[in-house]
């Protein structure tokens, strides 16, 4: 009986053994590619793509009440080049 039994504890712990070398063997995921994968299947779908777009537009108007987004008045000189040219080079995309 004690014989038998140890051999089953044997056998599993090979077992989880092979798993776990399973597992170090295959490469796992990076973060940008759980993010592309992710935006893909949001994008997919038409509906959830403008509940997406709609959710983003209502925090933006959101933060713009509260105060986390300042007004293009409210910027200084220099944040307001680097925000030009990030819409420059939007418009051209």
């Amino acid at each position: 009986m004690r014989l038998l039994r140890n051999i089953q504890v044997t056998a599993c712990i090979s077992e989880r053994n092979r798993e776990r070398r399973n597992k170090r063997a295959r490469m796992g995921m990076s973060n940008a590619e759980r993010q592309r994968k992710f935006r893909a299947r949001r994008d997919e779908d038409e509906t959830r793509r403008r509940k997406y777009l709609q959710d983003s537009k209502e925090k933006y108007k959101k933060d713009k009440t509260l105060g986390k987004r300042k007004q293009v008045t409210d910027m200084t000189q220099r944040k307001k080049g680097t925000k030009e040219r990030i819409g420059e080079c939007r418009k051209e995309n």
